[in-house]
C-alpha cells in the first residue's frame, strides 16, 4: 500500500520527531482528531500498544489508524478484524487532515488518481 505507507509514515515522522516511537500523549492527541468516543479510542490504543509500553512504533501507528477507520465505518475495531478485512480499507477521517482510501491488497491500478 505505497500511498497509505507514504502518508502514514509522514504523519509518524512528524509526530515522533524522528524517533522510532510516538509517546502515548502525542499519539492520543492525534487520534482524537478522529472524533471517536473516548472509550473506543482507549480500545484502539490498547490493541495498538499491545506491549503496554505507553508508546507505539510505526506498525502500531499503522494498526491504530486502520482501527480508527474501521470504527468510523461501524466495524468493531480489533486486530482480527484488521487482519481479515476484505476489499479497500477505508481511510481514517481525521479532523484537519486529508487521506485517500487505499487498497488492502497490493493491487496495481492503472487509472490515474483523481486530484481533489
Amino acid at each position: 500500500h505505497p500511498q497509505e505507507e507514504a502518508l502514514f509514515s509522514s504523519w509518524f515522522r512528524e509526530l515522533s520527531g524522528g524517533d522510532v516511537r510516538i509517546m502515548g500523549p502525542t499519539a492520543a492527541g492525534f487520534l482524537k482528531r478522529s472524533e471517536l468516543p473516548k472509550e473506543k479510542l482507549k480500545q484502539i490504543w490498547d490493541i495498538a500498544d499491545s506491549g503496554r509500553t505507553g508508546s507505539i512504533d510505526l506498525d502500531g501507528f499503522y494498526l491504530a489508524l486502520r482501527l480508527v477507520a474501521l470504527a468510523q465505518n461501524g466495524i468493531e475495531p480489533s486486530a482480527a478484524t484488521c487482519t481479515s478485512f476484505q476489499g479497500n480499507f477505508p481511510a481514517p477521517r481525521l479532523q484537519g487532515l486529508q487521506a485517500a482510501s487505499v487498497p488492502s491488497s497490493p493491487m496495481v491500478t492503472h487509472a490515474p488518481m483523481p486530484s481533489s
